[in-house]
């Protein structure tokens, strides 16, 4: 097989690849010493293992615990030590945000502070989407120490924030504590990144000034009156999916880091009424688009996140109520034309609440396999599938292999 990942030529019936993309799918026993997808019935996908092959991968490598940002990078064939560009720009891009080279992103959350900036409460109440939107109006465009900070809110209390000036550092610590109880973080200040780190500071003092007096916040219980900064980074130069693989590619998601991170590699963007990232997510209509858009791209990336949701908040049920829900559209998807991946990023357990590092399944479909009888989608089953256990920087050129896209190595 061919690391390169090279596209092949047109002579060798190359097909197109829907690659499903199951965030936080991996678990651990819960009921009997069985997980979640061992006890949920899942037709659809265990139709799709007997037309395939399958294995379990580690999203970045053994033993490492990986990030969403990271895993998927990795899976789609940029290794994140070279390309990774912190999570900041990624959010940034997800939202619609135009990042530059120059530009310092960050994450943003609206939360509560008291008078002394003690951290209350890191989402605000989970402030509703539309209040979020009239706070961002007054905090959109500020400028400071001849630097521009512009804030974008997302969804509920989320939001990304763009630092425009030259010369700036990313080496920027975060504003966020990641905890309540204790003040706003200070970040240090050293000789590369003095410039926008006190900007920062001034920034985030104003923006409290703003928005301690705005009437939307007068009356809730958990005024949204600061922004919480983390995750900075910088945009690196990325040869677009296109030209490094030969094809064209179109993202479907709900959340804005996975459209950031489409948008980041050179992938299309499709977006879909009711794709949320949340539980209440529409999958079907996210399904049917995915099938609309094979008749345009090469690579379909169909990313869902519910699992993984329910993983953190350490819901067996939920987890069981999205699997039923996946494989319900997977069912719409097996008349695909295409050759078809379902995966994910990373493990995220129940009993943990969090990711893990255990390997995750990996199924390749409606492909020449050797059969191995798999009865179950699912972790174990998974595990003695001809793929063996192999590392996520293999999991593109894999699947493009299965799908005729890979050169021949050597005469």
């Amino acid at each position: 097989m061919h690391s390169s990942g090279k596209c092949v030529s047109e002579n060798m019936g190359r097909r197109k690849i829907l690659f499903i993309m199951l965030d936080g799918i991996g678990g651990l026993p819960v009921n009997d010493g069985k997980t979640e997808w061992e006890i949920t019935p899942t037709p659809n996908l265990d139709s799709l293992a007997r037309k395939g092959a399958y294995g379990l991968m580690h999203p970045i490598k053994m033993g490492v615990i990986p990030g969403s940002d990271t895993s998927q990078l990795n899976i789609l064939g940029y290794p994140p030590k070279t390309y990774y560009p912190g999570r900041g720009p990624l959010e940034a891009l997800g939202i619609g945000m135009e990042v530059s080279e120059n530009d310092v992103a960050f994450r943003a959350n609206f939360a509560t502070v008291d008078n002394s900036f003690n951290v209350i409460d890191r989402r605000a109440g989970r402030i509703d989407t539309n209040a979020a939107s009239e706070l961002a109006k007054a905090i959109s465009n500020i400028e400071i120490d001849g630097m521009q900070f512009i804030f974008k809110n997302s969804v509920e209390h989320r939001g990304a924030l763009i630092v425009r000036g030259n010369g700036l550092s990313a080496n920027v610590e975060d504003t966020d504590p990641h905890a309540t109880g204790v003040q706003v973080a200070q970040p240090s200040i050293n000789k590369e990144n003095a410039k926008i780190v006190r900007a920062i500071n001034k920034y985030t003092a104003k923006v409290h000034k703003i928005l301690k007096s705005h009437p939307l916040n007068k009356n809730r219980d958990n005024p949204a009156n600061i922004l919480l900064l983390r995750g900075a980074g910088k945009m690196k130069k990325v040869e677009p999916f296109k030209n490094k693989y030969g094809m064209k590619a179109c993202c479907v998601a709900g959340a804005a880091l996975y459209k950031g991170i489409a948008r980041y590699i050179g992938m299309d963007v499709i977006n879909v009424k009711g794709a949320t990232g949340t539980y209440e997510s529409d999958l079907n209509a996210k399904a049917d688009a995915s099938l609309k858009m094979l008749d345009k791209y090469d690579f379909v990336y169909l990313h869902v996140k519910g699992m993984d949701n329910a993983g953190h908040d350490g819901s067996v049920k939920k987890r069981m109520h999205m699997i039923k829900k996946i494989d319900r559209m997977v069912g719409r998807l097996l008349s695909a034309d295409a050759v078809i991946v379902a995966t994910g990023d990373h493990s995220t357990p129940t009993v943990r609440k969090s990711h893990s590092f255990e390997p995750v399944p990996f199924l390749v479909s409606n492909v020449d396999a050797r059969d191995y009888g798999i009865k179950k989608f699912c972790e174990v089953e998974c595990r003695k599938g001809e793929l063996g256990i192999f590392n996520g920087e293999l999991a593109l050129n894999i699947t493009m292999a299965y799908a005729g896209r890979v050169e021949k190595y050597g005469e």
